[in-house]
């Protein structure tokens, strides 16, 4: 029960075990870490892992001399699924209990931050504390909720009983792609044309002939580096905002928020640079 619960501590657990190796259980932490931040579902991450642990139980070798470093073999796992059209995306949030409950696992994530950077400045106080507490508070949850608003903007409306079934598929693939896979409306358009066209062609509803949105959009790779630079871009725009206040009233817990936000768009950044550098090569 506790394996179906918690699937990847349960595999992680079951690396350090195969060789009795505690980094074994780290390396595959690190791919599921990579795959996670791709919103791969869970599930297909314990089933990348098993199949990755079953060549380390039967070889005796270490997974990092197997499959390579832990960047090497999530990329590998998430291009087959993507080339086999098996890709499966974690579900979305969809209630604001849900989205104001991970702003504060984000927000609880960049108060550790907070904490460790007082403590190596020797700035550690109660004041401090709070401050640093607050600006972590507003981080998490303004991102969660930035977050949300994007994703809501492209539900479906307009919808009703009478709505052809075609129109139906094509507007809900059209949510997926733009939100799950955080394609460009041009894209998206493109993509949705084609199906229809197919279908068209092949004189069958587009349902009958792809199956659910869900599944066909599974055949396409999520747009990982447009999704970077729509991150970047919102995170730049908050660190500004907390940058002008700095104009009128200079303060630690403004410059420290300005900081954050500018280092959380930096790194969003360099992810999208790296992506764009790997597809050119």
């Amino acid at each position: 029960m506790a394996e179906r619960e918690t699937p990847l501590p349960a595999m992680h657990d079951a690396f350090d075990r195969a060789r009795g190796e505690d980094m074994d259980g780290v390396w595959a932490y690190g791919v599921s870490w990579l795959l996670l931040k791709r919103d791969v579902e869970s599930a297909q991450i314990r089933d990348g892992l098993a199949e990755a642990l079953a060549v380390v139980e039967q070889t005796g070798e270490s997974p990092e001399e197997l499959f390579g470093p832990p960047r090497e073999h999530a990329d590998a796992l998430y291009d087959r699924w993507v080339t086999d059209g098996q890709l499966v995306l974690a579900a979305r949030v969809t209630s604001w209990r849900d989205v104001i409950g991970l702003g504060l696992a984000m927000s609880g994530f960049f108060a550790v931050l907070s904490f460790a950077y007082l403590v190596v400045r020797g700035e550690l106080s109660s004041e401090t504390v709070v401050q640093f507490v607050v600006i972590a508070l507003v981080i998490g949850v303004l991102s969660s909720v930035g977050h949300a608003l994007w994703e809501r903007r492209h539900q479906p409306r307009g919808l009703s009983s009478d709505t052809p079934a075609d129109l139906r598929w094509s507007v809900e693939l059209t949510e997926v792609l733009r939100t799950r896979f955080a394609m460009s409306g041009r894209r998206v358009r493109q993509i949705v044309a084609e199906a229809n066209a197919h279908a068209a062609e092949a004189g069958r509803p587009v349902a009958e002939e792809f199956g659910t949105p869900t599944s066909y959009a599974a055949r396409f790779a999520p747009d990982l580096r447009r999704r970077s630079r729509l991150t970047a871009v919102f995170f730049a725009i908050l660190a500004g905002s907390a940058a002008l206040s700095l104009v009128d009233e200079p303060s630690w817990p403004s410059a420290a928020l300005a900081t954050g936000l500018g280092w959380l768009a930096w790194r969003e950044h360099r992810s999208s640079r790296r992506m764009q550098d790997s597809t050119a090569h």
